[in-house]
């Protein structure tokens, strides 16, 4: 299995909108060099740092170091517009990104699954001539078997999909059910831990990221799910839901070190399971 990392394995590295940007920003260059200590195989860019954004010239740096440590890279996006699928494709391309991660947005959903097979059937063709994936992620609000239905009314090897282990809990599913409609057809995943806490008032529940290993995910149900379905080859890359703490430095400091345990902990698993 590859193991990778993502822009939303450190959001508050990165810095988020109307809250205290830290003191050091992460770039991408620090994503790489973090993949480059732990041996990993890619970098996923995430819609929380568009690289749209990006002038070309900082975008063919980026390749080329990322060439240089032999790190793979993978854009991202999100919706389904079809004219901005194409213009983050030449993004790809220009990248080497074998695949192009977006998601469905809620107001698609809303649009319903022929709106979105639409969309999706007027650009695939595009992917299927530069031999990208267009990889769709399961996110709040959109029903994995939304998902399913879509893929298999497109029919085509260039539209996958990407299982989070966490974003389903808006809809709500729990992951055996993800898993159901979704591991046929999932070339990646993205590993992602989190508790559920009742309030002491006992009106509800509230949930939260927690460090990988410590919450609600069972990374051994998970990896054994993985490998008695046929998928050895499946890319694993962390993300994090760290929660804000009193300071952006302690945040950034607690995400950083989160970050660096579950990316051990994955590579300590596939190494006992013979698959790294």
């Amino acid at each position: 299995m590859k193991l990778g990392i993502s822009t939303w394995t450190f959001p508050w590295a990165f810095g988020f909108p109307n809250y205290p940007k830290p003191s050091n920003l992460f770039t991408f260059n620090d994503l790489l060099n973090i993949a480059k200590r732990y041996d990993l195989d890619c970098i996923q860019i995430g819609q929380n740092t568009p690289l749209h954004q990006y002038h070309e010239k900082q975008l063919l740096e980026f390749h080329k170091n990322a060439k240089e440590k032999n790190i793979e890279i993978q854009a991202g996006t999100d919706g389904v517009d079809p004219d901005w699928l194409k213009k983050y494709l030449e993004i790809a391309k220009m990248l080497e990104s074998k695949v192009l991660r977006t998601y469905v947005k809620p107001e698609n959903v809303k649009d319903g699954l022929n709106k979105v097979q639409e969309s999706i059937r007027s650009i695939i063709g595009d992917f299927e001539r530069e031999n990208i994936i267009l990889l769709i992620e399961n996110a709040e609000y959109t029903p994995t078997s939304f998902l399913k239905k879509l893929v298999e009314s497109v029919n085509s090897e260039y539209l996958r999909l990407l299982i989070d282990t966490a974003n389903q809990l808006a809809v709500p599913e729990p992951l055996t059910q993800v898993l159901e409609n979704m591991l046929p057809y999932a070339i990646e995943i993205h590993v992602k831990d989190y508790t559920v806490k009742r309030f002491d008032n006992l009106c509800g529940f509230q949930i939260y990221g927690v460090r990988l290993g410590e919450g609600c995910l069972d990374i051994d149900w998970l990896l054994n799910k993985l490998i008695t379905g046929g998928k050895k080859d499946i890319t694993l890359i962390l993300e994090q839901w760290v929660p804000f703490t009193k300071t952006i430095e302690d945040t950034v400091r607690i995400e950083y070190q989160w970050g660096c345990s579950g990316i051990e902990l994955l590579k300590r698993k596939l190494a006992e399971l013979g698959l790294r």
